[in-house]
Parts: C-alpha cells; structure tokens; sequence
C-alpha cells in the first residue's frame, strides 16, 4: 500500500481518477456530499458519457479539498 491508500483506506491501485463512490470513500464523507460539492463548484470532477452523468475526480483534487479542522487536541499540540 501507498501513503495515499493508508489515508483513506481504499487501493488506488495507481489509479489518478476515482468515481463518486471511491471519491466519497476516499474523503470519508458521503456520496451525496461528493455531489453537492461538485454542483456547487468546491470541488472539480471530470463528466463522461452522453448527458455528463459520470463524474471522475482526480486524487489530486481530492487531496486539495481536504481542510484540517481545528480540534482541542490539535490546538493543544499547535498543529
């Protein structure tokens, strides 16, 4: 496993894109929480097929999307 893999569980399996339920499970949130970040413009996807219903996001956006919520515990260490 890589570095990537340990943080969220899944095999990337050298993948760059995932689909919205890798995605969701990659950030640990819902599918429907993908969504809704897609259409309002958080978050970028990649749309296929003939009326744009796929929706792909690359790793890298994913990874940028993470936000490091500040925690008593993270305070009191001064991360």
């Amino acid at each position: 496993m890589t570095d990537l893999d340990s943080l969220s569980g899944i095999d990337l399996g050298g993948r760059a894109v995932l689909n919205q339920k890798d995605a969701a499970q990659f950030l640990g949130v819902s599918v429907d929480t993908i969504r809704h970040r897609t259409n309002d413009g958080t978050l970028d996807c990649y749309r296929l097929g003939a009326c744009g219903k796929e929706r792909l996001y690359r790793v890298s956006d994913l990874l940028a999307a993470l936000v490091l919520i500040p925690t008593a515990g993270t305070i009191a260490a001064g991360r």
